[in-house]
């Protein structure tokens, strides 16, 4: 992720943190990508879309919040 911090984030932000929130995007992305396959799998067409639409677009709305 470090690759990608405007050159004016890399001189404010600790290193530790820029990793630290490459991991937590990660993380997200993973547990979002599996929790899309378990709600596809296992739920109606009408539950994955709302999971779509409006969770995962939520969740990485706070996280980008967050940052």
């Amino acid at each position: 992720m470090i690759a990608y911090i405007t050159p004016i984030a890399r001189q404010n932000v600790p290193e530790a943190i820029m990793v630290a929130a490459g991991y937590a995007w990660a993380v997200l992305m993973a547990a979002l990508g599996l929790t899309n396959a378990v709600i596809a799998l296992d739920f109606e067409l009408t539950t994955w879309a709302w999971f779509i639409l409006v969770d995962s677009v939520g969740a990485k709305l706070g996280a980008v919040a967050l940052h």
